[in-house]
């Protein structure tokens, strides 16, 4: 455990500054700003995601003239592959820091979209070779569209959220979440349908592109900033400037700990600080003066209930990604009509975002560990009825709202756990390494 005490060392922003000089009388803090953009850069990230992908997927692959399980064996090797390099972004994002890495990312995506609009059709008559390269430029668009939007824009916009909200982190991205999921589940994969139908589905993905460059680019490196304290600002939306205040960083813990007016103690699993009448109790997180005292990554390595979240969230992810991948297929060869589908979208969206929002109270008010539990649950029922969707369409819209109650669930714990597990200046790469 290392702990020391020291001025904050903090330098003024232009655009925070005359944010802050124009609402002062509002009352309106910078962190507010941060969570609107930070949200729309988690919407952004849809072209990379699986419930947007999976709208097209099945015109791509009679573009390609491939099998089905080929095309599936395809999206999980690019996913795989970009699963494991995605280390690599949260470094970037540690180094060079949210502002500067939005604009790279969102500009990545823009262009992966580009390149996948570019797959070529391929015939029956086309040969072996260049079938085999088709089906290279497709998993190569895959890569770039799952590295720079599944990945890592939805990484720094996560990161963002983070670094300017701490106690109020699970409602904060409860609400987040639950605009990414009314937006990603029900409207845009809805708007996608209808562009597909007028458009193709090739031009559908030059338009998200074309919006990730000119949009999201500009938004992002014109108002993600880095840390609250870099600026003389707190996080949490208070009032109180940072300016000559000192701050006590305290990293990492030992089986008994003691200091003026706190006492620390930890068990195997979770951690309490009291100080005077404050109590909070965590998986190893906490909040001094302010600040977060987090575990250094050699001891979340060593922690079991690390290795109990990091293999939930596989289970979760990689379950809600077939299911996404392969929604409008299964449900249509199961005698779900394509009217019912789209109706499913946002009856989707409708439950994740109360998902959204009641688990992020549940959150702050109980723990990770009952959240998870609940959403691994919520998926088991929902894949176990999967078998059963041919008897009426009823059971599609029940096994669309457990997948997305679960999705829902599983998502707020993986936004909030990693940051409070794991110290800022490591967080990023330990949080993308998972």
């Amino acid at each position: 455990m290392r702990l020391t005490t020291a001025a904050i060392d903090y330098r003024p922003d232009p655009l925070i500054r005359s944010f802050e000089s124009c609402c002062c009388s509002t009352g309106i803090h910078y962190g507010y700003v941060v969570l609107v953009i930070a949200t729309i850069g988690k919407v952004f990230t849809s072209p990379g995601q699986s419930p947007c992908i999976g709208v097209i997927i099945e015109s791509v692959r009679l573009d390609v003239n491939i099998s089905r399980s080929v095309m599936t064996g395809l999206y999980f090797a690019a996913t795989t592959v970009s699963a494991l390099i995605l280390p690599l972004g949260g470094k970037w994002i540690d180094e060079f820091g949210p502002r500067v890495m939005v604009g790279v990312f969102a500009c990545g995506l823009g262009f992966a979209c580009l390149i996948m609009s570019r797959v070529a059709v391929v015939s029956e008559n086309t040969g072996g070779e260049m079938k085999v390269f088709h089906c290279l430029h497709l998993f190569v668009s895959f890569f770039l569209l799952r590295f720079f939007g599944q990945g890592n824009l939805m990484n720094v916009s996560v990161t963002e959220i983070n670094y300017w909200w701490i106690e109020k982190r699970g409602l904060v991205m409860g609400i987040a979440g639950s605009v990414v999921s009314a937006t990603m589940l029900g409207i845009i994969p809805v708007i996608m349908m209808s562009l597909m139908t007028s458009v193709g589905w090739r031009q559908t993905y030059v338009m998200l592109g074309m919006a990730s460059l000119f949009v999201m680019a500009p938004l992002g490196l014109l108002f993600f900033r880095g840390r609250p304290e870099q600026y003389g600002l707190l996080p949490d939306a208070k009032k109180s400037s940072m300016a000559d205040s000192k701050v006590v960083l305290v990293e990492g813990f030992n089986d008994d700990i003691a200091m003026t007016n706190t006492n620390i103690i930890r068990g195997d699993d979770t951690a309490e600080m009291e100080s005077g009448d404050k109590k909070i109790k965590d998986t190893g997180t906490f909040l001094l003066d302010n600040k977060e005292v987090n575990w250094t990554p050699q001891e979340i390595f060593r922690s079991r209930a690390f290795y109990v979240f990091a293999y939930s969230d596989l289970i979760i992810a990689a379950m809600g990604t077939a299911f996404w991948f392969h929604l409008r297929t299964v449900f249509q060869e199961s005698g779900v009509s394509q009217r019912t589908i789209s109706t499913i979208y946002p009856t989707l969206a409708a439950v994740s975002v109360l998902g959204r929002l009641f688990s992020g109270w549940l959150i702050d008010a109980t723990s990770q560990r009952l959240v998870m539990t609940i959403g691994l649950f919520l998926q088991s029922m929902g894949l176990a009825l999967i078998p059963f969707i041919f008897r009426g369409k009823m059971i599609a819209y029940i096994v669309a709202m457990l997948i997305g109650l679960s999705g829902s669930f599983c998502s707020n714990v993986r936004t909030t756990i990693y940051a409070e597990s794991l110290k800022f200046n490591h967080s990023n790469s330990l949080f993308a390494f998972v």
